[in-house]
């Protein structure tokens, strides 16, 4: 069996790397390096595949700058109204106020395996809580859409 190859962090080139930066996936070992990466030389990826934590700006951005990628409607597209829902709903607001969860989601977004991680992520209750937020909102936002009443449960 391989042994897993220690990295030494990206930025200041002297410790074993823990992390690894939500946006550009590069490596570091300390909140010191995190934030230097941060204030410096952070860019984030463009490739489709990314799945990136994005700041208020940017999330407005996309939204308002949605490219027509030529994608026709499924039934279980997510559209941009329903991912402006999500981002206002106060459930999940606070929900995503905590650290744990937020670490999860962090971990998820800059894993090698994420299939795997959102196995174990899915464990977790404030994942799940998150989880079930999310479905709920997208759920209302959809039946909202094909014109039957629904009444807020939250």
């Amino acid at each position: 069996m391989a042994s897993k190859e220690k990295q030494v962090c990206e930025i200041c080139k002297n410790q074993i790397s823990k992390y690894k930066c939500p946006k550009c996936v590069k490596k570091y070992c300390s909140v010191s390096c995190f934030k230097s990466h941060k204030e410096n030389d952070c860019h984030q990826k463009l490739s489709k595949t990314d799945n990136t934590i994005i700041n208020a700006t940017e999330s407005q951005e996309l939204l308002t700058n949605i490219p027509d990628l030529g994608i026709e409607e499924t039934e279980d597209r997510v559209l941009p109204e329903t991912f402006q829902c999500l981002r206002e709903n106060p459930d999940l607001l606070v929900t995503l106020e905590n650290p744990h969860l937020r670490s999860l989601m962090t971990n998820l977004v800059s894993s090698p395996s994420p299939a795997k991680d959102m196995g174990r992520a899915m464990k977790e209750p404030i994942f799940l809580e998150f989880a079930d937020q999310c479905l709920k909102v997208v759920d209302n936002n959809s039946q909202v859409k094909a014109g039957i009443n629904v009444k807020n449960t939250g």
